[in-house]
């Protein structure tokens, strides 16, 4: 058992399993391999985690392929598998193996049952956790560049942070007079701008997001899709100087729960959804920090960043009136 919990914390926030045994696309090995180089404890433990899976490289077996293993982790996700109609086996005696004929034991069956359910119960579930762990720290290297990409277009402009114009359209979808201007096109100014690409701003956590066509960024005015930005940002009213920022200013956050399809409904529980329900979110701030936390209120002076002081209902009018009550919006 690990005693160092710094280095057991290291340890869960990659998929060594999977770098490892070659199951990560080339973002997330990129992303494992720079977290090794910069960590001597990961570095240890992916040692130690190669010398227990030695043993595999001696096997002679015919790889299985990347659409295998894809259709496998498809399957594990979908849920339960459906049963399978089951034909009993003729009984034999007891002491019968299979080495001497066509029949097989009921002792060897449910021996192998009992290693196929070790297997589903305890790897697959591991490894999900470490996959889901990993996608954690790829999002957050996403609201790093993105945050970067921030600072960069404010000192372009003047020391202004993105702001796409005010405008009296909600932000929210599905208002009955059919306007509609979402939030999210302050931050696309940056993807207009070439400062940093779409796929960004697609969280790994989210399956069902995309990232929009490259070849769409010059007819557009704003991600063309719900699906194309995983992200919530500040409801500006203004455009606000970086300046103006106090510590801790939140930039960009994993979506707010409260707007799923660009609609209201709120959450009891208002942690984003993104990393596993209600887990928990990644946070981009104007120091350039960006922070993993299971409470919204991490906002300047412990403000609750999902939603607006004494606000419980919205409509899509709704927007910042200081920096000391911060709300990001999708």
């Amino acid at each position: 058992m690990n005693s160092n919990p710094d280095k057991q914390d290291k340890a869960e926030q990659v998929d060594l399993i999977g770098y490892r045994l070659g199951l990560l696309d080339r973002d997330e090995a990129a992303c494992v391999a720079a977290a090794l180089r910069e960590s001597p404890e990961l570095q240890a433990e992916h040692e130690a985690l190669a010398e227990t899976l030695a043993p595999l490289s001696m096997l002679e077996v015919e790889p299985a392929g990347a659409a295998l293993v894809r259709q496998i982790l498809d399957r594990v996700n979908e849920g339960p598998p459906a049963t399978l109609p089951f034909q009993p086996l003729a009984p034999v005696e007891s002491g019968e193996m299979s080495g001497g004929g066509g029949g097989v034991s009921w002792r060897e069956l449910v021996g192998l049952a009992a290693a196929i359910a070790l297997f589903v119960g305890v790897f697959i579930p591991a490894y999900q956790r470490q996959r889901t762990a990993s996608q954690r720290v790829l999002c957050m290297d996403n609201l790093r560049q993105i945050g970067a990409a921030e600072t960069q277009y404010a000192a372009a402009f003047g020391g202004v942070l993105p702001f796409a114009g005010g405008t009296e359209q909600p932000w929210l979808a599905g208002d009955p007079a059919g306007r509609y201007a979402p939030n999210s096109r302050h931050p696309y100014l940056m993807v207009k701008g070439r400062w940093i690409p779409p796929h960004m701003f697609v969280c790994p956590g989210r399956p069902n997001d995309r990232p929009m066509s490259s070849d769409a960024i010059e007819v557009s005015d704003g991600f063309p899709e719900l699906c194309n930005v995983s992200y919530s940002t500040p409801a500006l009213s203004a455009a606000l100087r970086q300046s103006q920022c106090v510590d801790g200013f939140p930039l960009i956050v994993d979506q707010n729960p409260q707007f799923p399809e660009g609609k209201f409904s709120p959450r009891e529980h208002l942690n984003a959804d993104s990393h596993g329900y209600a887990a928990g979110q990644n946070v981009a701030r104007d120091d350039g920090s960006v922070i993993w936390t299971d409470s919204t209120r991490v906002g300047p002076g412990g403000d609750d960043i999902m939603r607006l002081n004494d606000v419980f209902e919205y409509h899509g009018f709704e927007r910042m009136l200081s920096v000391s009550d911060a709300m990001l919006a999708p």
